[in-house]
């Protein structure tokens, strides 16, 4: 009996000795939830996404901004594991079918099959994988939604009152659509390239005139990244959105109509004014859907928000590192005689 008991604290302590202690070791656990554990090269990928996700690199971080990222990602990866076990338990027909349908859209709007893989590769995506994250996400709102369907619900009322109290909101600009081709010129390039900028945007001006479709000659053409492969189409803009030649024909073109060949700080412009839009009030009755999309997403967001913090407080959560926020701060030193 004495033998067994002592093979047992043995194995106990072996096993207790293979833990890591260092914090920067891969193996050692950042925290655990109801037992799960979470380990540091978990969260260094973790950390690695995130930076990457605020356009920055990890290496490039402070150590007080390290902590900080590590401290947020470990709560984040605390949650994700408490979302990944509830919502592993639902099992509804409705919410598989909804994945592939969203799934199958997804997939349509990619262009060619060989397009979706690239696409899923640079957002670091497989097939399965994609699945999977919108499977927990449905999930997810599925269980809020049967948790929280009361705080869900719109008062009948509420988007006339967020009408009223945000009328800067729906105030229309001035908008105008259109397309343009750019031939690059910097300011101070050399005269001879000037004049070479201006001569190819003059005959790629002919060209439309003389029967080419305004796209064909853009993408042929223009020197401008944002907007060549779109045939130069260009995003809805309001005044002070451009510089001022460019705004100064865009907004005094009529519509339908080549303007002349212009310059600009970047080189040479012609463009085609597609629509015009004038300043004006959106009515109640105009922008009641999109109001009610938004107060109903602000609600769902916020029973999604509360939901997790009852995941959380009823869990057990035990995190290894030391949260940034509670350090001591470091004492003055004391002013020398």
């Amino acid at each position: 009996m004495k033998l067994r008991c002592f093979l047992l604290l043995f194995c106990v302590a072996l096993l207790a000795s293979c833990s890591p202690k260092d914090p920067k070791d891969p193996k050692f656990v950042v925290a655990s939830v109801n037992g799960a554990k979470i380990t540091r090269a978990e969260l260094t990928t973790g950390v690695s996404d995130m930076a990457q996700r605020f356009g920055a690199k990890p290496d490039m971080l402070t150590p007080e901004q390290k902590e900080m990222l590590d401290w947020q990602m470990v709560n984040e990866l605390v949650s994700e594991k408490l979302v990944s076990t509830v919502t592993s338990k639902v099992k509804d027909p409705a919410i598989a079918k909804r994945v592939d349908e969203e799934f199958n859209k997804i997939k349509a709007s990619a262009g060619t099959e060989a397009e979706f893989k690239d696409k899923l590769t640079k957002a670091g995506f497989t097939e399965v994988k994609l699945r999977g994250e919108m499977t927990k996400q449905f999930s997810m709102e599925a269980l809020v939604e049967k948790e929280s369907a009361k705080d869900l619900a719109l008062e009948p009322d509420a988007a006339a009152k967020f009408y009223a109290a945000h009328p800067e909101s729906f105030n229309q600009k001035e908008m105008v659509m259109a397309r343009h081709i750019l031939v690059l010129a910097q300011e101070g390039a050399p005269k001879d390239q000037i004049v070479a900028a201006k001569k190819k945007a003059e005959a790629a001006r002919k060209e439309i005139m003389g029967g080419k479709s305004f796209e064909e000659v853009a993408k042929a053409v223009s020197e401008d990244p944002g907007s060549k492969e779109r045939g130069g189409a260009l995003p809805p803009f309001a005044r002070g959105q451009m510089v001022p030649p460019f705004e100064k024909t865009a907004f005094s073109s009529p519509v339908k109509t080549l303007s002349p060949v212009f310059q600009t700080s970047y080189g040479f412009h012609f463009l085609e004014v597609l629509d015009k839009r004038e300043a004006r009030v959106v009515t109640l009755e105009e922008a009641l859907p999109r109001i009610e999309e938004k107060l109903k997403m602000d609600k769902k967001m916020e029973a999604t928000r509360k939901f997790v913090e009852k995941l959380r407080s009823d869990a057990k959560i035990v995190i290894n590192i030391a949260d940034p926020s509670k350090k001591l701060p470091v004492p003055p030193e004391p002013a020398k005689k």
